[in-house]
């Protein structure tokens, strides 16, 4: 027998046993699992796909919501920073106010005391001016510094 005739038989034989049926059953089996597997990694692509779709739209809704998030805040500044000035402006009127009243009354008291003074004094020029002046001291009250050390016995050094 020829070799080629050999393998015929013997692949004959191997068919026609029961363990090359087993080994169809298993064979089978197999490729219904890798049939599955092939299932399952198809499904897998396609949720992977469908996933970088919504990433992609949320990266873009992202980018928007920072843009509005950015303008709210720069509304929120410059509102606070005018809100800040105004309320500065407005307090430091309503704190100074007072004190400026304030000096501006004792002002006007000084005027009038200084116009009162000058008055006064002008009064006493004149009188001044009107009374005789006293020759000789005739109380002791008058009586000049050194006459009254002269009296005393002290000489005054000069």
């Amino acid at each position: 027998m020829s070799p080629i005739r050999r393998l015929e038989k013997r692949l004959e034989t191997m068919e026609n046993t029961k363990t090359t049926n087993n080994l169809e059953k298993f064979i089978d089996k197999m490729m219904d699992m890798v049939e599955l597997n092939q299932k399952i990694i198809e499904d897998i692509v396609r949720s992977n796909q469908a996933t970088r779709e919504d990433i992609g739209i949320l990266v873009g809704k992202l980018d928007s919501l920072q843009a509005k998030i950015t303008s709210f805040v720069e509304m929120v500044q410059s509102a606070a920073e005018s809100d800040v000035a105004q309320t500065a402006a407005d307090s430091t009127t309503e704190t100074i106010k007072p004190l400026i009243d304030r000096l501006e009354a004792m002002s006007d008291q000084t005027k009038e005391t200084n116009t009162q003074l000058v008055e006064s004094l002008g009064n006493i020029e004149k009188l001044l001016r009107k009374a005789p002046q006293p020759t000789m001291p005739t109380s002791p009250s008058s009586q000049t510094a050194r006459e009254i050390l002269a009296r005393r016995g002290i000489t005054p050094q000069q």
